[in-house]
This record gives C-alpha cells, structure tokens and sequence, in this order.
C-alpha cells in the first residue's frame, strides 16, 4: 500500500523515465505524450538544454534567499519581461502562487489609493486559478469549492463570453478582471476577442486591472508568446507558472511598469521563489523556445492535430492547448483507451480530451497520436 495521500486518481502506470515527447514505465512500454505533465513540459522530457543548465547550476549555487540578489535571478526577470514588453517580475513557486500575488497586487493598489472599498475580484464561470483559498475563491468551479467554505469574499462570477454579465459585474467596487486567455480546466473553452477587450475598456473606465492567468497558456502554447496576443488586448498584470519552468516547480507575476511599485518590501514574499536554480532554468527554456521557433512550431502542428481529428468532434483551443469534444459523455472511457495503446491525453471534462503535447512534438510523433486517438475514439 503507497504510503502517499489519496487525493489524486492515478493511472495504474508507474513512470520512471522520458526522452523527448515520450515516456517509459517501470514494465519497458513507452507512452507518447500528449499531455505534457498537463502543460509543464515543453521542451518535452531530459531536454539537453535543461538537463545541462541543471547540472550546471547546481554545481554553483542552489539556493541562497531573497535578502540578497543573484544574477540568474536577474537574468530570469529580463528574460521574461523582455517578452512581455517591459514591467517587473516576482517569482514564486506555482500557479496558484502567482495568482495569490496578483490578487495581492490588485487589493494593495485599490487600499494604496484610499479606495479600501474596491476589492471586488470579477472572475469566469468555469475558471481554474488555483487551489490555495485565494486563488480557489477565484476558481469558479462549484465542485472543487465544496467543502471547504467559507472560502474568502470579493469574487464575483459571470459566465464566459457573456458581454451583458460582464458589464453589470464591472463597477466602481471592482480592482480586477482575472481571467484565463483559454479556459483550461473548464473544458478548452477560448476567451473570445471582443469579451477580453471590453474587459479592458471596462476595466480603464472604472480604475480596475486586467489580470490574465497564462499559467497554462503561456510560453507559446497557443502558438504565440502568450494567449492574450490572440485577443489584441496588453494586459496589467500576468500570472505564470508550468512551462515556464520546463518541469521544475516555478510561478511568475508580471506586472506592467505603471504598477511595478505596488507590492513593497513586506507586502509579499517567498523563500523558495527565484532561486538560482530555477532561474537558471527559466531562462534556459524561454532561450530554446525562442531559437528553436516552437512557438510558431506550435501553431502549425496544432493546426495539423486539428484536421486529423475534426471529423471525430467539435476541436478548440489555440496552438497546441486544444480540445477534442466528442459531444457525448464518453471521454474518460477513451483516455483509458488511448492509455492502454500507448498515448497520454486527459479528460478535461466528460465530453471532452485535452490535448497539450509537448512543443518539440515531431510531424511523425502528431501524426503517430492522431492514429492512436482515433483508434481510441473508434473503441
């Protein structure tokens, strides 16, 4: 019996090892994956370039603290803010951490303008932000909130794409719209074009910010830098974490230069976060997707998964963050499926498959998944 908790449905697989965009289990057989450790690992499994920077880094310098500089840190910080156009960044250790600081960063704003009663959060049905009870009050999941009330105030819900709820939820109480460019775990489902820049304007008009959580969607997943250039919106703040740190644990907020100086010293902070370690990582894998180009890379095989599997059902999403929607409740039975034959997917809902490979995945290796999943649809 696993002396580890039960609070995850694990697959009756025991992974030891990867290469590339495969896996290999305890039992020799290899799995083609097309999950990615649900988005984390771009560059694909024991990348060269992130095998080497580990090595190397953890030669010099794991950790010290935030009470000093480093120049990984440093440079991790330009790295990622010279793709988002300037601002500054804080690091942290996940996604639902990040999220936790930008919640911060908006509610310390309002309070630092004497407007300690805007601090209204509006957020989408559907949502997923996080586990920790700042971001789980955001997650506008009913399910995944039960039980553990009363969960903290100030977060409002409308649904996605819906511009009427949108402008009723806005209001001079409001000090952030937080929302996901694709909505992962609620299903695949893309924020379309004129809800995100009405949320801006919105947004500008009643003093809010404009927070978008690229946790799943950033470092070119979508098939751009990151998922709000396909809504022709600039945020004011971004959330990050899983690609970012190709497979070791590492959360981000960006944050756009007029509230750079927001959060002071004592408002917010980590002990792990920035490390050298992972900074050295950072840096490494946001340099190799940018010279190997798998950020176009994914917009072109992406869309190559998508006509080999468009007859099957309804395919959405962007790049390489997609969805299968087999329009009946049979997805998990057809993960199980494509498991047994040797292809790692998930059932991001009961109707639906994600679909988040690698961004290294070969034509030969698009081409290998869309046979087994089709396979697996076909039973």
């Amino acid at each position: 019996m696993s002396s580890l908790m039960a609070n995850y449905r694990r697959f009756d697989v025991v992974l030891e090892r990867g290469e590339g965009s495969w896996l290999y289990d305890t039992e020799g057989r290899r799995y083609l994956d097309w999950l990615a450790g649900i988005g984390v690992n771009v560059l694909g499994h024991a990348h060269p370039a992130v095998v080497a920077a580990i090595r190397e880094q953890a030669g010099v310098l794991v950790h010290t603290s935030n009470l000093f500089h480093t120049p990984q840190g440093a440079a991790a910080a330009e790295a990622v803010a010279g793709r988002l156009g300037g601002g500054s960044v804080f690091f942290c250790n996940s996604g639902a951490e990040a999220v936790e600081a930008a919640l911060k960063l908006a509610r310390r704003r309002a309070w630092r303008a004497g407007e300690a009663d805007r601090f209204e959060v509006v957020c989408v049905q559907g949502s997923f932000h996080g586990r920790t009870y700042g971001a789980l009050a955001a997650t506008m999941q009913p399910a995944k909130q039960e039980g553990f009330g009363p969960l903290p105030a100030g977060f409002v819900s409308v649904p996605p794409n819906d511009l009427d709820a949108l402008r009723a939820a806005v209001s001079e109480r409001t000090c952030a719209i937080l929302f996901e460019p694709v909505l992962g775990e609620g299903g695949v489902l893309p924020v379309e074009r004129a809800w995100a820049q009405t949320a801006r304007a919105l947004a500008d008009e009643h003093g809010a910010l404009v927070v978008c959580d690229e946790v799943q969607t950033g470092v070119g997943r979508t098939g751009r830098w990151w998922g709000f250039e396909h809504l022709a919106i600039r945020p004011d703040a971004v959330t990050l974490a899983k690609a970012l740190g190709g497979g070791l644990p590492v959360g981000a907020l960006w944050v756009d230069d007029p509230h750079s100086e927001v959060l002071q010293p004592g408002d917010h902070a980590t002990t792990f976060g920035g490390g050298p370690l992972v900074c050295a990582v950072v840096r490494t894998v946001l340099e190799t997707v940018d010279r190997s180009g798998l950020v176009e890379r994914a917009a072109q095989v992406g869309e190559r998964i998508r006509r080999g599997l468009s007859d099957l059902g309804a395919v959405r999403g962007h790049g390489l963050l997609l969805a299968l929607d087999l329009g009946e409740p049979v997805a998990r039975e057809v993960v199980e499926r494509a498991l047994s034959a040797g292809l790692i997917v998930n059932d991001v809902s009961p109707t639906a498959i994600r679909l988040a490979p690698p961004l290294v995945l070969t034509d030969d290796e698009a081409e290998t998944g869309i046979d087994l999943l089709r396979r697996a649809v076909a039973g």
